[in-house]
């Protein structure tokens, strides 16, 4: 480890300072909310903490007097409900007075003559406090609070946040709330501790020259780039190519200057340090220049170590992308090369059969058949085709390698400088175990040490396809092909996990993104019970047994009736769904509705649907401060932020209309609107949407669906590729999005349009944090693969996807299945059986895999595309396919057997194409292109889109449940089955334009014209 200080640690004064001055942090309205009863009180509230258990009323008799007694009960009641006595204590909801003093057979208007005295309310509420087991809070507990906020300010900085934990612990371990400013205190105290932990922990990488460090990131300029080096650090690459390639390599570069690469910091919460690298790369440099220096080094240290791991993935994915890239132009070359010659091949294909013929007619002299053959093709142009057909001559196999050496010269310009950048290492029982070596010699080749490959380099990563190009007939290596085929290996064993990387975060070694085997032991109970998966393999095997056997029996009956499957020669065939006809009541239903819904601008929805959700609160400065914007400011921001980025307009053209200054509304924007908020507040109205009643006409919240919809994009990006099909012959993106069957939708991503969507199905199900409880998700054809199924099935939710010619895949069985050759469904099994073993032998390995997953040590899509990629890497892959391969063939007996679940899975799908639809309508700016380059400002947009959505479902929802229950009262006859028809992704209603005002100024009436603007 690179030590880089020896200072002494200085607690810096003016930090101190400012750090007591914002001691008490709570402004007058949080405080009054903060010590008061909560505004919204809800009766599942009142039946839980404030009914009265005989215990209480035995208690409750000891106190002399009707008016004591019922207010000793609410004290009692209140105390349990939220650990305190608020302020304004005889302010309590009538509904809950009269509700305790019901119980008690007391007048409710007691309560109000209850002590004046202050001296007899804290004598009750002593008693009270012995009788429900709480405890004053005590110097001794404070300390405990300390310790344990000192421990929580590691991973939040919000001091908001670190309070209202401190107030729900003292709750739960049943003490009596002290002061607000008592907490206050703590808080920030807390907060001090955890600067100066942080400091105490990166202190080793402190030097006398970290202050030049400091200056020139702070102050340095990018000559090249024309930036400052903070943001030129930020701003990630937009493109794959080879310019994107060596513009990272110089980061890198630059940062190994400080001897980044060598820093490590032990016993600092991941949370922290992505925090204060986060505030290091929002804030411009004169603001970070305001920091005291303890401050200030802390967040140019993390910023440096997060952005230098984050330069390290993008480096390997641009590698990866662009060694693809070169064999696929490789491959386009050939074909083009024979589409351009096709009239030369046909020429010399019809020069052969005319040889071939000369030579074998018996008529012709052996002596005879040269002159035979000039007469009829001339010997200088047999000579000409025989030089010509030299060049379309292929290797056996058909491998392009021939033409991908065309390229080494471009390779060359970035691969010496990426080998050197970065450290790789592999198992030693990997068949990629020689290629670390093998890219040693490399480095020493591209440095001018070595002229050629030494005979000891290693070779036994070297496939036949490539060893007839490295290797001449000599056996002596070719430089040029060596080079390229440990690239190309070194590509396929970092995409696979095989060939790690010591720093970065997506490329490390695999084995540490799994649960670990020490703590997978005791992560397993929870796990089993969770998911509700057989922890034996024995019995797991036997119950896939009867399935299979039962699911098999049906699937013969069914092909025998031929009722909606049918064998015709020896393929099978599956009837369609077919579209339910149009009932007359459900289209009367929906004119009415849509007749009656209110006409309402689309900002209307954001303000009212984000009043209901308190929308606000779910937006935090990125530096966890507390906002000093006025209330009303701050929403009218807010508003005018996510309204821009969801319906995709620039934040200058919002300027102009939403009486917000351009800057304040870019600082807003940067400061508060991320991608976790918007995710945060999106989550508050799937959890609206499912606790209101009217959106279980829709669904309970068990069934979900995920597609991806294609958006064009003119700007460059990482994520976007060209398809003629979507986007002729521009570039785009893929928005994959999740949506529950309540039309919520509760996830999305950006993703690259050539890329198939099964790796990304699992990301928001196992990441939900909404009330939505998903037992069963359906996607189309591309969201499948054998090994998806296996992971639905281990995380505990069915996986139901329409897949297109369902019969032409084969289905799978145990060996021991009832399989007879004049059985109807026969033809349809594949001759080889499971692997019962393999899944036996490697059952609780899988579900480590699977419980890695749901319990979030690793995404699903990069345990997909990374540990999953190379499927003959390990065992537990192979296990994985084959479970995978049982449970789809269930799957696709189930959807033969019965088509109301073919409907249901078509249904699902039909939902999220509505909500595509509105989303589509709500993204009405720059033609619906997505114009930002930068993958996390694509992530926020991305978010911005589903809130909006989201917000226009439950406004939705909700004025169709007050019109439906309006023509109910008129007496209108509403069958409750028609109003699942009655979609909440209507938009008929909405204005996105805003309104128009065509009505000139008194003074242009006149015949003026207007002032110009003059520079």
């Amino acid at each position: 480890m690179q030590l880089l200080c020896k200072e002494t640690i200085v607690f810096f004064h003016g930090f101190l300072k400012k750090i007591q001055m914002a001691r008490y942090f709570l402004n007058e309205f949080q405080r009054q909310k903060l010590e008061s009863y909560p505004e919204m009180l809800i009766k599942e509230d009142m039946f839980k903490f404030f009914t009265l258990s005989e215990n209480d009323k035995n208690f409750l008799k000891s106190f002399r007097g009707e008016s004591n007694k019922l207010g000793a009960a609410i004290q009692l009641c209140t105390v349990r409900f939220i650990g305190f006595i608020p302020e304004n204590f005889f302010k309590l909801d009538k509904i809950f007075v009269r509700y305790i003093s019901n119980q008690l057979s007391i007048h409710f208007q007691s309560f109000y003559e209850y002590a004046v005295r202050d001296q007899t309310r804290t004598e009750h509420l002593s008693k009270v406090l012995i009788h429900l087991n709480y405890n004053y809070y005590n110097e001794d507990y404070e300390k405990d609070l300390q310790n344990w906020l000192n421990s929580r300010a590691m991973e939040h900085n919000s001091p908001t946040v670190l309070l209202c934990d401190s107030l729900k612990k003292i709750h739960q371990e049943k003490y009596l709330r002290p002061s607000l400013t008592t907490i206050e205190k703590c808080v920030s105290i807390a907060r001090i501790n955890a600067v100066n932990s942080t400091y105490d922990a990166i202190s080793h990488l402190t030097t006398s020259n970290h202050e030049m460090i400091i200056r020139k990131i702070l102050s340095g300029h990018n000559e090249i780039e024309n930036i400052t080096y903070l943001r030129w650090l930020s701003t990630r690459e937009t493109s794959n190519s080879i310019d994107a390639m060596l513009s990272a390599q110089s980061k890198i570069e630059f940062l190994k200057l400080f001897k980044i690469n060598k820093w490590y910091v032990k016993n600092i919460n991941p949370n922290r340090q992505r925090f204060l690298a986060r505030v290091a790369k929002k804030s411009a440099p004169s603001a970070l220049e305001k920091f005291e220096e303890k401050k200030k080094l802390q967040l140019v240290v993390f910023f440096l170590m997060e952005v230098y791991d984050e330069i390290i993935d993008e480096l390997i994915d641009i590698f990866i992308t662009i060694m693809f890239d070169k064999l696929r132009q490789s491959k386009r070359q050939i074909r083009e090369l024979r589409e351009k010659h096709a009239k030369s091949i046909n020429e010399k294909v019809s020069a052969f059969i005319t040889m071939g013929r000369i030579h074998l007619n018996p008529g012709i002299r052996d002596v005879r058949v040269r002159k035979k053959t000039f007469e009829k093709i001339p010997r200088e142009k047999i000579q000409k085709m025989i030089q010509e057909c030299k060049a379309f001559i292929r290797p056996k196999d058909n491998s392009v390698w021939d033409y991908y050496v065309k390229k080494y010269s471009q390779i060359k310009k970035f691969y010496p400088r990426f080998i050197k950048s970065i450290n790789f290492y592999s198992n030693e029982n990997s068949r990629m175990k020689s290629i670390p070596k093998a890219i040693s010699i490399l480095r020493r080749v591209c440095s001018g040490g070595w002229d050629c490959i030494p005979k000891n380099a290693p070779i036994d990563f070297i496939n036949k396809s490539w060893s007839q190009f490295v290797f001449d007939k000599q056996g002596t290596i070719n430089k040029k092909y060596y080079e390229l085929c440990v690239l190309w290996n070194l590509r396929i064993g970092l995409k696979s996990g095989e060939i790690w990387t010591d720093r970065g975060k997506k490329y490390t070694d695999p084995d540490t993104w799994l649960i670990p085997i020490e703590k997978w032991k005791e992560i397993k109970v929870e796990y089993l019970k969770i998911t509700e998966i057989e922890a034996s393999a024995t019995v797991k095997m036997k119950e896939l047994r009867e399935q299979l056997n039962s699911a098999k029996l049906m699937l013969d009956k069914n092909i025998k009736s031929e009722k909606d499957i049918r064998l015709e020669n020896k393929k099978i065939i599956i009837s369609p769904v077919k579209a339910e006809e149009a009932i007359k009541s459900v289209e009367e239903l929906d004119d009415i509705v849509s007749h009656y819904m209110p006409r309402v601008d689309l900002t209307e929805i954001i303000i009212e649907a984000g009043s209901w959700l308190n929308m606000s609160e779910c937006f935090s400065h990125a530096g966890g401060e507390d906002s000093r914007i006025e209330a009303s400011d701050f929403k009218k921001r807010l508003y005018a932020c996510l309204f821009a980025q969801g319906a995709n307009v620039e934040l200058s053209k919002m300027a102009e209309h939403s009486g917000c200054s351009e800057s304040d509304l870019t600082w807003f924007n940067n400061w508060y609107v991320r991608e976790d908020c918007a995710m945060s507040a999106s989550n508050k109205a799937v959890n609206f949407q499912f606790n209101n009643p009217f959106s279980r006409h829709y669904g309970g919240g068990e069934l979900s669906s995920s597609d991806g919809k294609r958006e064009s994009t003119p700007v460059k990006s990482k994520k976007s590729a060209s398809i003629v099909k979507y986007f002729a012959f521009g570039k785009g993106i893929t928005l994959y999005s999740w949506t529950s069957d309540q039309f919520t939708q509760f996830g999305s991503k950006v993703n690259n349009p050539i890329e198939r969507d099964s790796p990304y199905v699992l990301d928001a199900l196992c990441d939900n944090e909404t009330l939505l409880q998903i037992r069963e998700h359906t996607t189309d054809t591309s969201g499948f693969t054998d090994l998806i199924f296996a992971m639905f099935d281990l995380v505990g939710i069915r996986f139901s996807p329409r897949i297109k010619d369902l019969g032409k895949y084969k289905l799978y069985s145990f060996r021991s299945t009832n399989i007879d050759e004049n059985d109807p469904s026969y033809t349809l099994f594949a001759n080889e059986p499971l692997k019962e073993r393999l899944l036996t032998n490697n059952w609780d390995e899988m579900q480590r895999f699977a419980a890695s997953v749901k319990f979030g040590y690793i995404p699903a899509s990069l345990l997909m595309t990374r540990i999953l990629a190379y499927t003959k890497r390990n065992m537990v892959t192979k296990a994985l396919v084959e479970h995978g391969k049982c449970i789809r063939t269930l799957h696709s007996m189930r959807c033969m057997n019965d088509i109301k679940h073919r409907r249901d899975m078509q249904k699902q799908l039909n939902k999220g194409e509505n909500v595509n639809n509105l989303r589509g309508f709500l993204r009405f700016g720059n033609s619906g292109e997505m114009r930002k380059s930068q993958e996390e400002s694509q992530d926020c947009q991305a978010a911005c889109i589903t809130l909006l959505t989201n917000l226009v479902i439950i406004w939705n929802t909700k004025y169709i449940e007050i019109v439906i229950n309006e023509l109910k009262k008129s007496g209108k006859v509403i069958r409750d089955k028609d109003i699942q028809y009655i979609t909440p992704c209507r938009f008929g209603h909405i204005n996105k334009y805003g309104k128009y005002n065509f009505e000139l100024e008194n003074g242009l009436r006149n015949g003026q014209f207007r002032r110009i603007k003059i520079d």
